[in-house]
């Protein structure tokens, strides 16, 4: 029997990443009727991020939710999912909406353990990752979730984040710079706020200041008192999940 062109192509040059990357091209029209990620639905806490071979644990309590093609991270969309099941192995794609990036990578799913493998380089030339050993591709992470039962209750050990940048000036706290879209821009921070008090506290230095912001749970109220143009003013601002691309997971 005559082999296929595929296959022919994948035994005369036995590149292991051309082949999975036409066979997950070729499983695209293969993909569940009910929808990408099916099997993957629910919630996840990452448990390990494994990079140049050296996995950590993570202290920090981070969670997917992954419902059909949405992956959502503090209750807002993270990234739009693709899977492609019937590859091998498995591959998936993740578009992250902050900062646009997008993601090639793999997966397997064994009971109550998603391990997934991403090919960080989102630019020029790349490769879908073929395995998930990361020795030597430094352009590989490979994250390792547990999935939750309903009764894991809410997440804990999450840190508040408001986004704006600190710094010493004069001996006093100041704010640097705001972000785009923050919670602290929405508030109405500026750069240039001396800041004065966090949440009630004096505010007793940079570190404290930062610390004070991370300690309070997101979805509540911060209430920052600053100095702006000789005059003070307190300002409420709703804290929000610090940024999954903030926590440096993926390079």
């Amino acid at each position: 029997m005559a082999r296929s062109p595929i296959r022919q192509h994948c035994l005369g040059t036995g590149l292991l990443a051309a082949c999975f990357n036409l066979a997950v091209a070729a499983a695209v029209a293969a993909t569940d009727a009910d929808g990408p990620g099916k099997e993957l639905r629910g919630s996840w806490k990452l448990h390990s991020v494994e990079a140049e071979g050296e996995a950590r644990q993570l202290e920090d309590d981070v969670r997917w939710v992954i419902n059909d093609d949405q992956v959502l991270y503090g209750g807002e969309p993270l990234a739009r999912l693709a899977t492609y099941p019937a590859s091998s192995p498995k591959g998936l794609d993740l578009a992250f909406r902050e900062p646009r990036a997008d993601y090639e990578g793999i997966y397997l799913l064994d009971k109550d353990e998603l391990k997934i493998c991403l090919n960080i380089r989102t630019t020029g030339p790349k490769e879908r990752p073929f395995d998930f050993a990361t020795k030597d591709k430094p352009n590989w992470r490979a994250l390792v979730f547990r999935r939750l039962a309903p009764s894991d209750g809410v997440p804990g050990n999450l840190k508040g984040f408001v986004g704006m940048a600190l710094a010493i000036e004069n001996e006093a706290v100041v704010v640097n710079m705001v972000l785009e879209n923050s919670p602290a821009e929405k508030a109405g921070l500026r750069a240039g706020d001396v800041l004065l008090s966090i949440g009630g506290e004096d505010v007793a230095g940079l570190q404290a200041s930062v610390d004070a912001v991370r300690r309070k749970m997101p979805g509540s109220d911060l209430r920052i008192r600053v100095r702006r143009d000789g005059k003070e003013k307190e300002i409420a601002v709703k804290v929000a999940v610090f940024p999954f691309s903030l926590l440096g997971l993926l390079g």
